[in-house]
Parts: structure tokens; sequence; C-alpha cells
């Protein structure tokens, strides 16, 4: 990899042009691999990883303890059956799917929101 300022810099705008510090799995793929996620065989692809959740306010968990909440996160990439934000089911879901408007959470432990 090439770690010369100007083509980090480059790379930045190109893979997290919003500067959130996350750069998409389709993004990626498509800037070092053109043309590789129109080969999928598969109808649609899915990107599963680990998600962790807390509430700091002590006050808003069981025992007045700041408590994390683990959940398996499931990104579709077909955009056909976009959900809208929206209508997801739960305010954190919500906030999600303005980022990843497939996503989908199996928490082991629902989240208290407050």
């Amino acid at each position: 990899m090439v770690c010369e300022e100007e083509y980090v810099s480059f790379m930045v705008e190109a893979l997290d042009p919003d500067n959130t510090g996350i750069i998409l799995f389709p993004v990626f793929i498509e800037q070092f691999l053109p043309g590789a996620l129109d080969k999928q065989e598969l109808p649609f692809q899915v990107k599963q990883f680990a998600v962790h959740h807390y509430n700091g306010l002590p006050q808003s968990n069981s025992s007045r303890k700041v408590q994390y909440c683990v959940g398996a996160a499931s990104v579709y990439m077909e955009y056909s059956q976009v959900m809208e934000a929206y209508t997801a089911p739960t305010p954190l879901l919500r906030v999600l799917r303005t980022k990843w408007p497939t996503i989908e959470i199996d928490w082991q432990v629902q989240p208290s929101i407050s």
C-alpha cells in the first residue's frame, strides 16, 4: 500500500466522504476491485458484525450501573428492499438505518434507551 500523505488524503476522501471514520465494504471493494461486486452469484450479500451499545446514564440501567448490550448486526447489500428509517421499531434502529438502510440487529438483551 502507498502511504504518501497525498494518496492517503485522496483515499480517505474517496472511501469516507462523510468523514465518519466508517468505511463500508462495498465502497472499499469497488475502489480496489472495480466491478467485483457485480460478478457475485448470490442475489444479495450480507455483511455481519458485532454491535455493542451502552446507555451512559446510570439511572437508565438496572442496578444503576452502566451496562453494555451486545447484538449481531446484519446489513444486506441488496438495496431493492431498502427499509425506511422512520419505520424501524426502535429509536436505536431508526438511527442506525440512517447510515445502513438495510440493517437488522439481533440483540442478546434489548438495550435500554432513554
